[in-house]
């Protein structure tokens, strides 16, 4: 069967001879309604189709050169685990090539390769037996495997009474055990406490320093920016970008963005056909102070307008609205609602009118945000009607100062005299 016009996508040249290349990857799945129908299309030697057809990736080209951390975003359903269990050998492509030179380690799912009624210390012998270990190595190695989990008396129970996270604490011991040349990890960070995680990303950043190569696969933006070099962005199973993961991560997180946004403000016409009759927010502006025409670029220190419409048909129903900016990586930087700032000029709303929240010497340092409003109750408990991250502006700033917001202030220095 012929495959599907698909689109190319290149990557940055390789500065050295790649660990990891990917060639034309593309990977079909055949969905059946109903196992018969399995049966039947066997039967009848494909000559009656009985699937539907599931492209999980297309013509993905990627090459990975040694002691590389790659970071993986995506949403679900997009084919960034598909892709790494290619890469793993875990499943075949159906067309393209692949290479991956050296030892693989790999962290796809949680619980994977362990025998969930064996003990925590049997799935180390029986997953490190998996990866192609020998016992005496493994005999050589376990102490070292339970002291890095911290399962204590637990690695003596049946996985079975694990929870999540400390399933990922073993799974991941065994994974960086094995010293691999590729590490691969897919999403199972997640589950783990704080102070775990911490670890985990603390002996990723030896494998970087001992020259490892490193693919992670995360919905956590920050920690891709944190630990990747590179990252890559796959969406709809294409390759949508491959560049520095700051870049990548901007673009895919203004990207999800506009998908809600446009997700609901689907369902609010879904829900309230007629519109009119509730309650709700009519247009959203970014303004420079006293001016009316809508910014998308700005500079720390600048008095900026947020301009609000609002429309709420009952006379006697008072409402407030709330705003809140938002970096692109999700970090709330500030927010308020009217009722709040009665010192400032503050109150209620009601029927049809205009809002104007003017926030004077922005503090934002430079990056990419978004304003989000609110249109609330009395109580501010029920949300009546949002524009989230309507608007997408960006700050300049010329300084040499790290973070989020510039506050004022100064040095004191005092001599041992006091």
């Amino acid at each position: 069967m012929d495959s599907p016009t698909l689109e190319a996508t290149t990557t940055p040249p390789a500065s050295g001879p790649p660990v990891i290349s990917a060639k034309g990857l593309t990977k079909r799945y055949k969905v059946y309604k109903k196992s018969h129908r399995r049966l039947i299309e066997m039967a009848t030697f494909g000559k009656k189709k009985m699937h539907e057809e599931i492209w999980a990736l297309q013509d993905i080209n990627v090459e990975i050169e040694r002691g590389i951390a790659l970071g993986i975003v995506g949403s679900n359903g997009a084919g960034k685990s598909t892709f790494l269990k290619i890469l793993t050998g875990t499943t075949s492509p159906t067309y393209g090539q692949f290479s991956v030179d050296g030892r693989v380690s790999s962290l796809l799912e949680l619980g994977a390769g362990f025998h969930m009624d064996f003990t925590g210390k049997d799935n180390i012998y029986l997953n490190a037996s998996m990866l192609g270990w020998r016992r005496e190595e493994v005999e050589e190695r376990y102490e070292d495997i339970v002291r890095f989990s911290e399962l204590g008396d637990f690695i003596n129970k049946p996985v079975r009474v694990y929870s999540s996270g400390m399933v990922m604490r073993l799974g991941f011991s065994v994974a960086i055990a094995m010293n691999p040349d590729v590490l691969i990890i897919d999403e199972v960070l997640a589950v783990g406490d704080q102070h775990f995680q911490k670890k985990c990303i603390e002996r990723i950043h030896e494998f970087k320093e001992q020259g490892k190569t490193i693919l992670f696969c995360s919905h956590s933006l920050y920690h891709v920016r944190q630990i990747c070099d590179r990252a890559i962005w796959i969406n709809n199973g294409k390759l949508e970008l491959d560049d520095d993961p700051i870049l990548v991560t901007n673009e895919y997180s203004n990207y999800e963005r506009r998908m809600l946004r446009s997700y609901l403000k689907k369902r609010k016409e879904e829900l309230a056909p007629d519109k009119k009759m509730l309650p709700h927010l009519t247009k959203l502006e970014l303004c420079r102070a006293g001016d009316d025409k809508p910014v998308r670029k700005v500079r720390t220190g600048d008095d900026v307008d947020v301009r609000i419409w609002y429309e709420v048909p009952d006379a006697s129903v008072k409402m407030n609205l709330g705003i809140a900016f938002t970096r692109a990586d999700d970090i709330q930087c500030f927010g308020c609602s009217c009722d709040h700032d009665h010192r400032r000029g503050g109150s209620n709303v009601e029927g049809e009118g205009f809002a104007i929240l003017r926030v004077s010497n922005l503090r934002l340092l430079a990056g990419e945000f978004t304003v989000s409003a609110y249109l609330m109750d009395e109580t501010n408990t029920m949300i009546m009607d949002q524009k989230v991250d309507e608007i997408e502006f960006k700050v300049e700033y010329d300084g040499w100062e790290l973070g989020l917001f510039l506050p004022d202030r100064e040095w004191i220095f005092e001599d041992k005299s006091g």
